[in-house]
């Protein structure tokens, strides 16, 4: 990638920037950086350039360990759903596989079914029929009293 040159003034001071970032993102930080430094020194008029230039570079330090963090952590928590999404995946696979085989067993438990040759209705005997009225009588009997 080429390098972009730019001329950049902060805190009345000319600095030349070398950087593959395009010019506009450089002139956007050398824009931080000078309101940043200028905002010590307007707060604080014992302060001196360099000293302004330190506290802004450790503030600058300081956001940036604390986004590192930030992103680290974010990181983490999406490997972890990745990592539950698959399970959630194999688990489905599971499932889509165990009804597979529950609905073939189910056509082949049907199928044998409709093969199989049906059964008379068994019908009642004299003698049954007389049990069951008279088993019916005593039940009668039973709830009158």
């Amino acid at each position: 990638m080429a390098l972009n040159r730019l001329k950049a003034n902060i805190c009345g001071t000319t600095y030349t920037l070398v950087s593959e970032e395009s010019l506009s993102y450089m002139r956007d930080l050398v824009a931080e950086v000078d309101n940043d430094m200028m905002q010590i020194l307007t707060a604080d008029s014992r302060m001196s350039t360099t000293m302004a230039a330190v506290l802004t570079a450790v503030t600058n330090a300081d956001k940036a360990r604390k986004e590192s963090a930030a992103a680290d952590d974010l990181r983490l928590k999406l490997k972890r759903l990745v990592d539950d999404n698959e399970s959630i995946e194999d688990r489905l696979a599971a499932a889509r596989a165990e009804v597979d085989r529950l609905t073939k067993e189910n056509l082949a438990l049907r199928a044998a079914q409709t093969a199989a040759p049906k059964k008379p209705a068994r019908k009642e005997t004299q003698a049954q029929t007389t049990l069951m009225d008279s088993f019916e009588e005593i039940l009668d009997d039973a709830e009158e009293t």
